[in-house]
């Protein structure tokens, strides 16, 4: 898990009943993944396109 991070700061906020700093972890978390889903979506798009 290692000593900094997003999953060690969700880990240790859960651990400490911090349900805000969890929750707000965890926010910022799955906007991270999103952003990067979308972004290599549109890579994928172009790509395909340009092949066609």
């Amino acid at each position: 898990m290692g000593l900094s991070g997003l999953g060690y700061l969700f880990r240790q906020s859960a651990g400490d009943f911090d349900t805000q700093r969890a929750f707000g972890t965890s926010v910022v978390a799955a906007t991270i993944s999103v952003v990067c889903f979308t972004l290599s979506l549109r890579a994928e798009r172009a790509v395909a396109e340009r092949w066609r």
